[in-house]
């Protein structure tokens, strides 16, 4: 298990470093619909100066605006490339390598911990996850904010991708055909993208009930499709996004006590 553990974190670093990677995510600054609704929900004009933790930073994606946001944020990445790209760009924000599954910090250092982008996703094998979950409810405070997103199972039958590629149409079906589709969780790889790494899918119940045994409440639910977020406020309920967005974003706060 070690070892599978340790070739996975190797394969994670290799492809996080590669060129690919590098054209993909040290891009210019952006944000998502449903991250840019969670931070406005999670992070008002009132909350400068808040410690926040960015896990998986790459290239400050994220992290530039929480730093314009006033907040005290710290990016950690366990990509030496995307980190030498930020610090570059960045140099008034603290970038640090680190792993995800051994936070260097102290018990309840931070008022918030972001890990978006699916990154827990990419953790394998689940037993990797698992520690990396309990390593962000450590470090965050009672009362703290968790924000993340994951890779929707739901998504594979009833999601709809821009720009869907060919071969990510056969990975649909065949995940469905395979049984996977029906597991409440599942590894999934395909070697187009991400170099072959194991990504994790779950539908969102069960990945919302994995952060609630954690100690966390259920605050909010952003989709990532201005149609999907359009469905949400009109119905008043996430239902939609749940079953079409493919990755759905979530924010959590840590129990008080």
């Amino acid at each position: 298990m070690q070892k599978d553990k340790d070739v996975n974190l190797q394969r994670n670093k290799e492809y996080w470093d590669s060129e690919e990677s590098v054209g993909l995510y040290a891009n210019q600054p952006h944000l998502g619909l449903g991250e840019a609704q969670l931070f406005g929900h999670c992070f008002p004009s009132s909350a400068q100066g808040i410690r926040v933790l960015d896990i998986g930073c790459g290239a400050g994606r994220t992290t530039y605006f929480l730093h314009q946001m006033g907040l005290n944020v710290v990016g950690i990445d366990i990509s030496t490339t995307l980190l030498e790209h930020a610090k570059k760009r960045f140099p008034d924000i603290v970038f640090r390598e680190g792993n995800a599954e051994n936070l260097e910090f102290g018990n309840e250092e931070f008022d918030a911990v972001l890990f978006v982008a699916n990154g827990p996703d990419y953790l394998f094998p689940r037993s990797s996850r698992t520690r990396c979950l309990e390593e962000i409810c450590r470090v965050l405070k009672p009362g703290g904010f968790f924000l993340s997103s994951h890779h929707n199972l739901s998504a594979l039958a009833f999601g709809w991708y821009k720009m869907m590629r060919p071969w990510k149409l056969r990975m649909r079906m065949a995940n469905i055909l395979n049984g996977n589709f029906l597991k409440p969780d599942c590894y999934i790889s395909y070697p187009k993208d991400t170099g072959g790494v194991p990504i994790f899918y779950t539908w969102p119940h069960e990945f919302i009930r994995g952060i609630q045994n954690l100690g966390f409440d259920l605050v909010d639910i952003a989709p990532n499709s201005g149609s999907l977020w359009s469905c949400q406020r009109a119905f008043r309920t996430s239902m939609f996004t749940r079953l079409a967005d493919p990755w759905p974003n979530y924010a959590f706060k840590k129990h008080s006590s």
